[in-house]
């Protein structure tokens, strides 16, 4: 076991990594097309995507003074037998805005102390190449953007080009723009005018070309480097191009041998095809090239090694929890975006106040309703966009991609469809609706509807389940005089069934040709639950309040229809095993169930 590669979880240093023997997925054949592409590249990918790691790689790999340990640190990897002609010539200069924080009187203080910080790193390492003067002067210096002016400067004096790195460029934005009035307004201090942060991407616009030679950004949205730059002038986006699209992420492929790598030194319970079928539909299923629906899903490898350290650890067995409590904490920070106390007004919210434009708080609410009801959204990319226009529906759908909550998985009719990539996202914002309807008055209890969802997988006994959710509806219902539709009923449906212990549950789940979807597909999670004796299909229909009972009537039919060819799909028989299938049909009148009722199979 000596010999066995470490697993890189929470690694993002390439050197450390290389050094350390970790196992690492190979991505240095995009550093060829990176360098033939233009000199200042921006590229965003959701959080914990491999960013970080692959910036690192970057940097050694142009890092002049790592010259000569290039055969140490990539020999095995596809870019080392036909290295690029800018191979090891460069002084890197790299910053991390992560690391930067603090409120309009102290974040100035910090940014600039962080500069400083890895200014003076930057005259330590290169001090053989830099001019004598350089750290001595460089410290008489007491602006961020002034000491970066004077570092390019040195380094033109020196006949050497800088490579400049920045990553997390828009963390500050998240955190700034989802607190009070306050940071609202230090986000638009630090960002508009002669504000610090605006004042250093001016500079570093105006040296980008000359002595920064070559520049590298990345984040998680094009928010701040509209505000920052006056929209994207400062580097050219490839983002969405095809040739990029698996910069980062693992592909099926990667994700296979690297699990087939640890099944040869690791007695695995399971073959790697059935860990596959575990994974595939938690970690995969993301895709940024807007036009190809052909190009192949990504997995997140943030979520990938988080698997496969906890699957060893555990004598390999499946882990209780798919979800890395860091990607919460991360998801966490997209609720803050969104939401605001329920009972605030309208001139209580957090967004800009852009006239005719603004998106209401309710409006926001809706969308991520109706996408966590439907599954899926339809809509263009816009490829940037100011904090002051977050609230339009285009932007805000195009946010909830960029922050990886959405995903392409469909090109019709000229408009990328947007789907919810994995039950990772899932979870996450069906979590969040639940939580929002419990603060609008829709009281549900965890531990209870965990004992009957526990009595309806072993037991068969279902309908309390529909019961205790519709009463939880109902009671918000009454306590508010409001009726907030069909997207909200149907998502906090899914919400309650999707997060549990015995089933993995999928909203549209295409059941095959001829088939139709099924509006939620419970599949028992056989792994964890091998003895679960039931399993479900759901199919919900919604009429307006107030609806006549001949409407209701009609629905029922209609879900009735449905439900049967569901169940005549050879999708039921392939993922439900030999458990006793249930097609569950439920109509709601307002937040009212008026009907439940079981279909039986043919």
């Amino acid at each position: 076991m000596e010999n066995v590669k470490g697993i890189p979880y929470g690694l993002s240093d390439f050197v450390q990594l290389r050094r350390g023997g970790y196992y690492f997925v190979d991505k240095s054949g995009f550093i060829r097309d990176v360098e033939n592409s233009p000199v200042n590249f921006f590229f965003l990918r959701p959080r914990r995507f491999g960013k970080s790691l692959f910036l690192s790689m970057l940097e050694s790999y142009y890092d002049i003074a790592l010259k000569d340990n290039f055969d140490e640190l990539f020999s095995g990897l596809s870019i080392h037998d036909n290295p690029t002609p800018l191979r090891n010539s460069f002084l890197i200069l790299h910053l991390d805005l992560s690391k930067i924080s603090g409120g309009k009187e102290d974040f100035k203080k910090n940014f600039t102390d962080q500069c400083r910080n890895v200014f003076d790193d930057f005259c330590a390492k290169y001090s053989q190449l830099l001019p004598d003067d350089t750290k001595r002067r460089l410290d008489s210096i007491t602006s961020a953007s002034q000491m970066l002016d004077f570092l390019c400067f040195a380094a033109t004096r020196s006949g050497y080009g800088i490579y400049l790195f920045i990553d997390e460029y828009d963390n500050y934005t998240n955190a700034l723009l989802s607190g009070d009035e306050d940071k609202v307004l230090l986000y638009q201090a630090l960002t508009h005018g002669d504000g610090e942060l605006r004042s250093f991407f001016t500079m570093i616009k105006a040296r980008s070309g000359s002595s920064i030679r070559r520049m590298f950004i990345t984040g998680v949205s094009p928010v701040s480097m509209d505000d920052l730059t006056s929209g994207f002038n400062i580097g050219l986006d490839h983002t969405l191009e095809r040739r990029f699209n698996s910069m980062a992420g693992f592909s099926e492929d990667e994700v296979k041998r690297m699990l087939e790598y640890y099944s040869h030194h690791f007695l695995f319970n399971h073959t790697v095809e059935e860990l596959l079928d575990v994974m595939r539909p938690w970690y995969d299923n993301y895709r940024f090239y807007v036009n190809g629906r052909e190009e192949p899903s990504l997995y997140n490898s943030d979520m990938v090694l988080f698997f496969l350290g906890r699957y060893i650890s555990s004598d390999c067995e499946i882990p209780s929890s798919m979800v890395d409590k860091n990607v919460r904490t991360d998801y966490a920070k997209l609720e803050m975006l969104i939401r605001k106390d329920p009972e605030a007004s309208p001139s209580d919210e957090l967004d800009f106040d852009t006239g005719n434009d603004r998106m209401s708080l309710e409006r926001k609410r809706s969308t991520l309703a109706k996408i966590a009801s439907e599954g899926y959204a339809f809509g263009h990319i816009a490829d940037s966009f100011p904090a002051s226009e977050i609230g339009r529906p285009e932007n805000f759908r195009s946010l909830l991609f960029y922050l990886g909550m959405l995903t392409v998985s469909d090109f019709v009719e000229g408009r990328p469809k947007l789907a919810i990539p994995n039950n990772v996202v899932r979870e996450q914002m069906y979590g969040y609706l639940i939580r929002m309807m419990d603060r609008m008055g829709a009281a549900l209890d965890d531990s209870r509807l965990d004992e009957l969802l526990h009595e309806m997988a072993y037991r068969g006994d279902w309908r309390p389940v529909f019961d205790y959710i519709s009463s939880s509806l109902k009671e918000m219902s009454s306590q508010r005089d409001v009726q907030k539709g069909e997207y909200y009923v149907h998502g906090f449906m899914a919400g309650c069934l999707l997060k549990n212990a015995y089933y993995w549950a999928f909203t549209d789940k295409d059941m095959g040709a001829a088939h139709g979807y099924s509006d939620i597909f419970m599949e028992p999670r056989f792994v964890s639950n091998p003895d679960i004796r039931h399993s479900y299909l759901v199919e919900l229909k919604y009429a307006p309040a107030g609806s006549s009972e001949e409407r209701i009537a009609s629905l029922e039919t209609d879900a009735l229809s449905q439900m049967r060819r569901y169940l005549s799909s050879p999708e039921v028989l392939r993922r439900m095993g030999k458990t006793a299938v249930h097609g569950v049909c439920v109509v709601f009148n307002g937040f009212n169930m008026v009907r439940c009722f079981e279909v039986q199979s043919n």
